[in-house]
């Protein structure tokens, strides 16, 4: 029989021996021993509770494929986005904080009872965050990946925000001017962190982020391969003064501006990742 201070001396031995900086040892053992029901108060008070050989195997297994670069957020199956929980698995892309100017920009802009479009929704994040923040608004949120709809469904509903949110399996790239105001109908606002990372870099990402979805993160062969599309969307939805937020990849702000520019949109903002444009 183990205890939990054995249990903590392993797992610091493998945390010290993998050299990894991404999170702390307390973040790493905390998380192994609540994943395996022993919360950290019980390690602190009782370092010498009893561990079971296979629960003791577990939690070591468990410390090992985080250290191999399995993300903390899809072993805990949470993140938190705009202070809410979201459940996250391997079929969505992680929620990063820098994704949150698009809800925050949306609060403020939206009209009173106002409706948006979240395409390329993901886990739901930005739009039931949106939501979650107005209480007046409703919106519709697609994605290409069935598993993708279910988590954001499950999300909207453990926020109590489904009776205002739509969810739709669609691939933006099936949807052009002639029918996307039949898809998705009309709104105020399309909102969108699309896959924007470059073919070529995908090899290069972080051993973390390659267990996330690739259809979240390739943006094709110059990242850019989803925005004409959506400025082409939101040219056929959006209501009179509607507006375009979207998240970019880093310097690729001025591209995606020109994009907007040619699909007749005012650009309002384009830095630190965000695209603000308006409809003319």
């Amino acid at each position: 029989m183990k205890t939990l201070g054995e249990a903590s001396v392993k797992l610091r031995a493998l945390f010290e021996a993998a050299g990894k900086d991404y999170f702390s040892f307390g973040c790493f053992r905390d998380s192994v021993f609540e994943k395996n029901g022993f919360d950290k108060q019980s390690f602190y008070t009782h370092p010498g509770s009893p561990v079971d050989e296979d629960k003791y195997a577990k939690m070591i297994s468990d410390g090992e494929k985080l250290l191999g670069g399995y993300p903390l957020q899809y072993y805990l199956s949470c993140e938190y986005f705009c202070g809410y929980e979201f459940y996250v698995d391997e079929n969505v892309l992680i929620p990063r904080p820098l994704t949150q100017a698009i809800p925050e920009q949306a609060r403020e802009i939206l009209p009173e009872n106002g409706r948006f479009i979240d395409l390329c929704c993901g886990s739901g994040c930005i739009g039931c965050s949106v939501l979650k923040m107005r209480e007046d608004v409703r919106g519709v949120s697609a994605d290409i990946s069935p598993g993708a709809v279910k988590v954001a469904e499950r999300n909207a509903a453990s926020l109590g925000v489904s009776d205002r949110m739509t969810f739709l399996c669609r691939d933006v790239f099936t949807v052009g001017t002639q029918n996307a105001e039949e898809v998705f109908g009309k709104a105020d606002a399309v909102l969108s962190n699309p896959p924007y990372i470059k073919s070529r870099d995908m090899e290069k990402l972080p051993e973390n982020v390659r267990h996330e979805p690739e259809t979240a993160l390739d943006g094709g062969a110059d990242g850019l391969a989803f925005y004409d599309r959506i400025f082409e969307i939101s040219s056929a939805v959006l209501n009179e003064k509607g507006v375009v937020l979207l998240e970019c990849g880093f310097g690729d702000e001025p591209l995606v501006a020109h994009i907007a520019n040619r699909r007749g949109f005012d650009v309002v903002r384009a830095e630190k990742q965000l695209i603000f444009c308006q409809a003319r």
